[in-house]
């Protein structure tokens, strides 16, 4: 008989046993230590281990113990010897093992089990099911000792169990786990991802071309969707096509450490493809940072691998649905590869909603609480997630915000207690909280208007489908404060020319409330205006939302490239950009009520959330219907001298005017009387 790698270890593990109790024959106690000792070496080997150590909480002490008093007990009885000669994959040395009839009569049926099941070596799994269908004495006595049923045993590791388990080739072992005995029977935590799941469903079912690649920011909860995945298709709570698939997967750094050229990496790639292709028609291959291995998906790293080639057939004939997994800038790369990208569904995950967050990151919470035995609050919950909104807000959610405990959770232990606090969530900021308290007077008053005139904009003049969910003054690694956004995918906006105006003004409102109180801006400013600029310079270039050059998109494609196209769109620019910073500047002033009550209170609280901000809102509005009088009155323009207004922004625009046809120029004049209004 032919045995496996592991097999190897598990008889030489066996006859060293022998070796130690000086005895002259090898005995079934033996090779249950051995079972034992070799643990992490296979996987439905670590079952066996889990079985008596997790399940049943029995201590691996006590059946040292145990197996100790049986083999030294073996001693006693008079046993019949019988020589076995055993063939290791590795190598062409036999093994020669001298057995006693119990042992024998497990090996004899081993031999009869590989040929019923058409397999060419001996794995460990063959041993636990040859264990109890030969009825050994020993591993019932073993059973009995330790307080276990041997009938619930014996049901657990049953045959079908061992057959259904789709044993991985030793070529492939070191890069491929079969990932469903891990989630049988077990709780999963995660929540709000039924939607993404669905969809990968879908896509899984078409004829041909049945693979997914789930992408989206780090943080977001792309490999929260695959375990989801798995623990569901693992315990059939997933559509009944599905029911008992196989799920494999492949860890690429293992597969990449165990390579030592592209020609070996494909004829490893070649061998698991050859291994998942020869099942039926019910394998999933999950591939985290799979466009390490697809080099042309990953322009910007010469260093990737790339297993395109190989991967094409099989990603067409659908013999195997593959999952794979990489952030979003990596995946807008992958598609350069037109091939690849027509073989693979993306599915972009997203960053949850505020109000998502709670249900998603609570349950694993409660984990962590278990295993920690802290005792973490609601109020806590809800306040990390919040100060992760406001404090890390270049990473996402889920992530962020269970970092955030995790870190209160190290404060709460520095301070020996075992009930975190929301002071214990502050201070995971305690660097922006320092920062905070050096800054002067000035730049904190500063920070408050800036971020207050950005959300007075964003409230009145409702650009898009921005939500604000919170609005800060601490300092970040990144800004002196934050307006918090989200958007509403609820409400799709008019993309209109007016639109990207707001989206302008919005941008603009933090320098503008800056200059109306102190009469100078702070250089903190300057992004706002970068990224007005680039809103204006689209409108022009992008999308012909000009009187000028922008109309013409064949003549801005072609005068792009001289001098005199960039002058003029960078004038067209600066006409845009001057009228809506004077239109930003009088809704500041007609709601200067709105924008110093925001500041206020933001300097008071540091943080308003949006119930909070609306509050401050709906008592404007009451002030404002209680004394009409203290609002500042709104100024009347004629034609006359919008016209002049718009005439002051340039000579540019002069010339623009007198090119333009009686019609056009009474389409402008009609647009500045609306735009001001």
């Amino acid at each position: 008989m032919k045995l496996s790698r592991v097999s190897t270890k598990l008889i030489y593990e066996v006859i060293r046993l022998k070796t130690e109790y000086s005895m002259s024959v090898c005995t079934v106690p033996m090779l249950i230590s051995a079972l034992f000792a070799i643990r992490d070496e296979n996987e439905f080997t670590n079952l066996f281990n889990a079985y008596f150590e997790k399940k049943l909480g029995i201590k691996f002490d006590v059946i040292d113990k145990v197996i100790d008093e049986l083999i030294n007990a073996g001693k006693q009885a008079s046993v019949s010897k019988s020589d076995m000669q055993l063939q290791p994959k590795s190598t062409s040395t036999p093994i020669t093992i001298s057995t006693d009839n119990e042992l024998s009569d497990i090996f004899e049926h081993l031999a009869n089990f590989l040929s019923e099941c058409q397999r060419v070596e001996i794995t460990p799994d063959y041993f636990i099911v040859s264990l109890f269908e030969t009825g050994a004495s020993s591993i019932r006595r073993f059973l009995k000792k330790i307080s276990v049923n041997y009938m619930e045993a014996e049901m657990f590791f049953e045959r079908k169990k061992i057959l259904d388990y789709e044993i991985v080739p030793y070529e492939i072992s070191h890069f491929v786990t079969y990932s469903n005995p891990q989630y049988v029977g077990k709780p999963c935590h995660i929540v709000g991802r039924e939607k993404e799941l669905k969809e990968i469903y879908r896509n899984m079912l078409k004829p041909v071309k049945r693979n997914v690649i789930l992408y989206g920011f780090p943080g977001v909860g792309k490999t929260a969707v695959g375990e989801l995945l798995k623990h569901n298709i693992s315990n059939n709570l997933c559509p009944n096509h599905f029911k008992g698939f196989k799920i494999f997967e492949m860890n690429v750094k293992d597969f990449l450490l165990n390579c030592n050229d592209s020609k070996e990496a494909n004829e490893m790639m070649n061998t698991l493809l050859n291994f998942l292709s020869k099942r039926k028609d019910d394998i999933i291959l999950l591939i985290d940072e799979i466009q390490t291995i697809l080099g042309k998906g990953g322009l910007f790293d010469p260093k990737k691998l790339d297993l395109s080639t190989t991967l094409k057939p099989i990603l067409v004939r659908g013999d195997v649905r593959i999952v794979g997994m990489t952030t979003f800038t990596d995946y807008l790369s992958f598609k350069h590869d037109q091939a690849l990208d027509r073989r693979f569904a993306g599915i972009n995950i997203i960053a949850p909603k505020m109000k998502q967050v709670p249900a998603m990151i609570t349950p694993m919470i409660r984990e962590i609480e278990k295993e920690k035995q802290m005792q973490i609050s609601v109020e806590v919950i809800d306040k990390a997630i919040w100060y992760a909104a406001c404090f890390d807000f270049n990473k996402h959610n889920p992530d962020k915000s269970l970092d955030v405990v995790n870190g209160a959770i190290a404060n709460a232990q520095l301070r020996n207690s075992n009930t975190l606090t929301v002071n214990d969530v502050i201070n995971v900021f305690h660097v922006s909280f320092e920062r905070w308290e050096g800054m002067t007077n000035r730049v904190k008053k500063g920070t408050a208007y800036h971020e207050a005139g950005h959300y007075v904009l964003n409230v009145l003049t409702n650009p898009g489908n921005y939500v604000v969910l919170a609005v800060s003054i601490y300092p970040t690694k990144e800004y002196n404060g934050v307006n918090v956004l989200e958007v509403d995918e609820t409400v799709t906006p008019n993309t209109n020319k007016e639109y990207f105006y707001n989206e302008i003004a919005c941008d603009l409102a933090g320098r503008v409330a800056e200059e109306l109180v102190f009469g100078d801006i702070n250089s903190g400013a300057s992004e706002d205006l970068d990224s007005a600029t680039a809103i204006a310079q689209s409108m022009i270039t992008e999308f012909g939302m000009s009187d000028g050059i922008g109309k013409n998109r064949v003549y801005l494609n072609e005068g792009m490239g001289n001098d005199e196209g960039a002058q003029e769109v960078d004038e067209e620019v600066s006409e845009i950009i001057n009228l809506v910073y004077k239109r930003c500047k009088k809704i500041l002033i007609e709601n200067r009520d709105f924008l110093d009550a925001i500041a206020h209170a933001l300097l008071e609280h540091h943080i308003l959330m949006k119930s909070e901000l609306d509050e401050i809102w709906e008592n404007v509005k009451k002030e404002r219907l209680q004394n009409p009088t203290s609002l500042p009155k709104r100024s009347k323009n004629t034609q006359h001298q919008e016209i002049e207004k718009f005439k002051k922004f340039g000579k540019s625009t002069q010339r623009n005017l007198k090119r333009l046809t009686q019609k056009a120029r009474r389409t402008v004049k009609k647009h500045i009387r609306k735009f001001h209004k």
